[in-house]
């Protein structure tokens, strides 16, 4: 369902699994309580988002780091922040979480610009992160900046 590549490694989630390979050989494992959806190699390891809504950090080796609260709904997406955070896309909102799993920023899509519904919320699909600028893309095919900081 989910890869990452991190420094010489390679990250793979299968259903509840998040597995590490190292030159093609499998050098690690670990079991999930949830079928992972999105990984991103951070600082020192990997994060991986769930079904569960829940985020979680993972050294090199896949020993657990920190286990996020959780988001507003299942994390589709995630990319990695400097300084060695993570944020995952949870529906309408990117949640930011920094090297010790505490959420530093919760990011709200907002409404479509020129919806006739106010109200209405599109799920984040996409997203990526460059120094304090996050990008995502909406499901209605808008586009959302957020600055950090």
């Amino acid at each position: 369902r989910a890869v990452a590549i991190g420094d010489g490694d390679v990250y793979a989630s299968r259903g509840g699994r998040v597995d590490a390979y190292r030159g093609g050989a499998l050098v690690a494992s670990v079991a999930v309580d949830t079928t992972v959806v999105a990984l991103v190699e951070m600082k020192d390891g990997v994060a991986a988002g769930g079904l569960d809504r829940r985020a979680r950090a993972f050294t090199r080796e896949l020993e657990p780091r920190w286990t996020g609260a959780p988001g507003s709904g299942w994390a589709r997406a995630a990319a990695a922040l400097d300084g060695g955070g993570v944020v995952f896309v949870a529906c309408e909102a990117a949640v930011a979480y920094g090297n010790d799993g505490v959420v530093d920023a919760a990011l709200d899509a907002g409404p479509t610009p020129g919806d006739a519904e106010p109200w209405r919320r599109h799920d984040i699909g996409a997203l990526d992160a460059r120094g304090d600028v996050l990008v995502g893309g909406l499901v209605d095919g808008s586009l959302r900046t957020w600055r950090r900081g």
